[in-house]
């Protein structure tokens, strides 16, 4: 981005974040630029080193860079499952069998918490996020907003008024149990699937309210396309007629806070849940998932020799 500068000096310039959201709804705008790694500490030491100036000798790295490629990377998540929304409602056809999302059980999820695994061949993600308390003043819940600035007023009160550690943003779980044969040589590594926490994943209550209220709407499309379809299921202990507003099931049938996304070559036929899983994904890239493991071989990935 050209910065205005005085007359008669070279042009200041500076770096900025470009086609990090979908593109409807903003396109990429630049044409030269550099490419670094999904992680924030990659943005630190190029900003350090000053590579970037090979580009222009007047080129320049803003102080909020970094928080300003976290904030686009949590827009695209949302900017996904708005599309992913619209394009359910346009193709509501086949969701018998094909349920693109739907919220655990609660006897679901106290299962995955026991036993660490999450048993869904198909599934791409766990996403937990709760509603958001009321405030004990106002007694109103935060409003939904991708504004930057409230962002960052939400971010820094929460930092002076909660004393206690976030949760780590996301976790991988294997989708079957450990066998007998976990102690032998591996050369590929075992599925995982990511469960990410909704409160380290969009610290910002208001960012934090417009993810619950999408994913809502997208298990609320659902529901609504399996009924035009098949009308009301006689048995309400089934994990997809387990909603909020379904008042027939009760104790573990309840839904949970965790809402499971699943994709494979059935879903990909209604909508494309694969980009919000990698829009997730990118998040937690750039806050640093798994990049310590990088080059040790614990993640799986190890080089061996014949």
């Amino acid at each position: 981005m050209r910065l205005p500068s005085p007359r008669m000096a070279r042009p200041a310039q500076s770096l900025v974040p470009d086609g990090l959201e979908h593109p409807k709804y903003k396109s990429r705008r630049s044409y030269i630029g550099i490419y670094i790694i999904c992680w924030k500490y990659a943005l630190g030491q190029l900003a350090e080193r000053g590579h970037y100036k090979s580009l222009s000798p007047n080129l320049s790295i803003h102080s909020l860079m970094s928080s300003h490629v976290a904030h686009l990377l949590r827009v695209r998540v949302l900017q996904e499952l708005e599309l992913l929304a619209d394009c359910l409602q346009t193709r509501p056809q086949g969701s018998d069998g094909t349920t693109l999302i739907r919220r655990l059980t609660r006897a679901e999820w106290k299962s995955i918490k026991s036993t660490g695994v999450i048993p869904y061949g198909n599934a791409v993600a766990v996403v937990v996020v709760p509603p958001l308390n009321r405030d004990p003043t106002t007694k109103m819940r935060p409003q939904a907003s991708v504004d930057a600035a409230a962002i960052r007023q939400d971010i820094s009160t929460d930092d002076h008024t909660s004393p206690r550690p976030l949760p780590p943003l996301s976790t991988l779980h294997p989708v079957t149990e450990p066998s007998d044969h976990d102690d032998l040589p591996n050369y590929l590594p075992s599925s995982k699937v990511p469960l990410y926490n909704g409160l380290s994943l969009f610290p910002s209550r208001s960012q934090r309210a417009v993810l619950h209220a999408r994913l809502t709407r997208l298990v609320s499309i659902e529901r609504r396309a399996r009924y035009r379809e098949h009308g009301r299921p006689e048995n309400s202990a089934t994990p997809q007629s387990t909603e909020p507003k379904d008042k027939r099931v009760g104790g573990d049938q309840k839904a949970s806070h965790a809402f499971l996304l699943v994709s494979d070559e059935k879903t990909a036929l209604r909508a494309d849940m694969a980009a919000t899983a990698i829009a997730l994904w990118r998040v937690r890239m750039w806050e640093g998932a798994g990049w310590e493991e990088f080059g040790g071989g614990r993640s799986g990935w190890e080089f061996r020799s014949p």
